[in-house]
């Protein structure tokens, strides 16, 4: 029940067995995930502060779903409380979208039943489903993607556990509202060019957390037939404009910025690279077309071997969302 009540929520995806199977990077992937799930965990145990960022709560839950294997779910169980308790509740629920990791807390209610994990998931929802703050991801100004996807999130996982509301929020509603003042941001070409941190630069990890979202939208919300075009026409700009393939990793950011809010450069990023490649699986298995399943083997491979794991969040950045290319791919 507790493996159902996990990949009813976050999709499912093959065993950590059956992926080790197929060798070379797919196996480096899985004992890569072993090896610095256990020095993380040794270093700073169940600390949101310090191991949360890109919801590692929700990472060992998958990893028990994939794996049964109960040390995996002991922790995510830690985690998520020690975020809920110390970070949502101590701050009244007004978490900021970059510290939005719900996910994690959205499971910990299904897999325990823990009601204050329930309550936690409606009103942080809430706090993101004010007509104001649902305007402001839109415009001429949009907010960042990352932002974007955040509010997504908050919204999905709230009506999937019909979640209480303060507010009398109506979720479905709230998430009709929310997709085309998203997708309205995107440029013709598959670009998002957010000017207040981004200079008009698309910024290919944040369109990979994007597109994570309006995935999860469509599979398991409703089948808006306007997400698979504007996701296939992000992953179509990002490889055509933002891969690198001397560095098989893609730039942090399309061109020179610094502002007050945020900075960055053309660099290669192969840290962020799994927090892309899930939309390349996606596209590919919804399509038919085998060139996305290319591509998104090259952009896996290049995290795989190129990703510094020794840090926390690059470490979480890995596999907060990559494993959803496995469950395309394979």
């Amino acid at each position: 029940a507790r493996v159902a009540a996990i990949v009813g929520l976050m999709g499912a995806a093959p065993t950590v067995a059956s992926v080790e199977g197929r060798g070379g990077v797919w196996a480096r992937y899985e004992s890569d995930f072993r090896t610095f799930a256990d020095r993380h965990w040794a270093a700073s145990g169940a600390d949101w502060s310090v191991g949360n960022y890109y919801d590692r709560a929700m990472i060992y839950y998958v990893w028990f779903a994939r794996t049964g294997n109960a040390t995996y779910l002991d922790r995510a169980n830690q985690m998520a409380v020690n975020y809920r308790r110390n970070y949502l509740e101590a701050n009244a629920y007004g978490a900021s979208p970059h510290w939005l990791q719900i996910d994690g807390v959205a499971l910990h209610h299904l897999v325990t039943g823990d009601p204050a994990s329930l309550t936690a998931v409606g009103r942080t929802a809430d706090h993101f489903s004010s007509a104001a703050f649902l305007a402001s991801l839109g415009g001429p100004n949009f907010a960042d993607n990352r932002i974007q996807a955040r509010t997504l999130t908050a919204l999905l996982d709230a009506w999937k556990l019909r979640a209480p509301s303060t507010l009398g929020t109506d979720w479905a509603a709230k998430l009709r509202q929310a997709l085309p003042i998203i997708l309205a941001t995107q440029s013709s070409d598959g670009a998002y060019r957010e000017r207040s941190s981004q200079c008009g630069f698309n910024k290919p990890f944040m369109v990979g957390m994007l597109n994570d979202a309006l995935i999860r939208y469509h599979d398991t919300f409703e089948r808006d037939p306007r997400i698979l075009p504007a996701v296939r026409r992000a992953v179509d700009y990002m490889w055509a404009r933002n891969w690198i393939p001397s560095a098989q990793a893609f730039q942090y950011l399309e061109g020179t910025c610094t502002t007050q809010w945020g900075s960055g450069d053309p660099s290669p990023a192969p840290d962020l690279n799994h927090m892309i490649v899930s939309g390349f699986g996606w596209v590919g298995r919804q399509t038919g077309d085998a060139s996305y399943f290319t591509r998104g083997d090259a952009v896996f491979a290049g995290g795989v071997t190129g990703a510094w794991l020794a840090g926390q969040k690059q470490f979480n950045q890995q596999y907060t969302s990559s494993f959803r290319y496995l469950a395309n791919r394979y």
